[in-house]
């Protein structure tokens, strides 16, 4: 009989160029340019795509336009909150063909389900939905669409809602295979802020602990020799403000400790059912000011 050779070898194969991993995003609408790709019903979105005046601060958006319904002449004073949320109309997009696994978007305004939304709609039907978060901060949103590849789809942008936070933000409409929700800048967050502690007195020079370099360490960079006895025990001391004194047998003093604090995204539920911002927010930039 004859002898038999077997060889073994290991193939890694080629990556299809459309494998989802390698195609890029697609980028549907950032509003910069015009609303060619939307057709408008109602008064909600005359004059878009821009930025309306806000009583609270507008962020989150990014470039110059965005879709947005909050209706007014987009300076204070042009009219009030109530009249700038009771117009109501919708944006309704050109059909696509769906083509990644996830829609992208940056979405704002009054969380009122089916009211203030945007919708993707396949097949006639709304598939799914999202809203704002009662915030003039937009946030990002995702549609799940892997299971939707290929089907036509349009986008829907309504607001009905007549009432308090009556309104939606709209910007940044992306079509990617990357499911993953991009994090919010730190200064964009709910709970940002800043605190300031001081040791108020008589004029005499204050002392503080601390350690110089990046935040939070840094605010307590107030100048100064420390006083302060680090306590590891009671784990990293980042900082503290006091001051020293001297007393006699029997004697008694009074030092003021003055605690300010500004969060300026913070919202407050309403009894109306929505929520609104500090108002100190559009006084000072920041607790040191307070």
């Amino acid at each position: 009989g004859g002898a038999a050779k077997l060889s073994l070898a290991a193939v890694t194969p080629e990556a299809k160029a459309d494998e989802p991993n390698d195609r890029a995003d697609i980028l549907f609408d950032d509003f910069e340019g015009g609303m060619d790709k939307w057709t408008a019903e109602g008064e909600a979105f005359v004059g878009n795509p821009k930025p309306n005046h806000h009583d609270q601060r507008l962020q989150g958006y990014r470039g110059k336009g965005l879709a947005d319904s909050f209706r007014n002449g987009g300076k204070a004073g042009y009219t009030t909150s109530e009249a700038s949320d009771a117009h109501t109309g919708k944006l309704v997009s050109k059909p696509f063909t769906i083509e990644r696994r996830a829609i992208k978007l940056l979405v704002g305004g009054g969380r009122h389900k089916g009211k203030t939304c945007v919708n993707l709609v396949v097949g006639g039907k709304v598939v799914q939905s999202v809203t704002g978060s009662n915030s003039e901060t937009l946030e990002p949103r995702v549609f799940e669409t892997s299971k939707l590849e290929g089907k036509e789809a349009h986008l829907e942008i309504v607001d009905s809602h007549t009432e308090g936070w009556g309104h939606v933000l709209v910007d940044h409409i992306v079509f990617s295979d990357d499911l993953d929700v991009e994090p919010r800048p730190l200064d964009q967050l709910p709970d940002y802020g800043t605190m300031a502690l001081l040791a108020a007195g008589d004029g005499r020079p204050f002392r503080s602990a601390g350690i110089k370099g990046s935040l939070p360490e840094a605010a307590f960079d107030l100048g100064g020799p420390s006083s302060v006895e680090r306590d590891s025990s009671r784990g990293k001391l980042i900082g503290s403000v006091g001051r020293s004194l001297s007393l006699e047998p029997g004697k008694s003093a009074t030092v003021t400790f003055v605690l300010a604090w500004h969060f300026n995204n913070s919202q407050v539920d309403t009894r109306s059912g929505g929520s609104e911002g500090r108002y100190y927010a559009t006084r000072f930039p920041s607790a040191g000011a307070v």
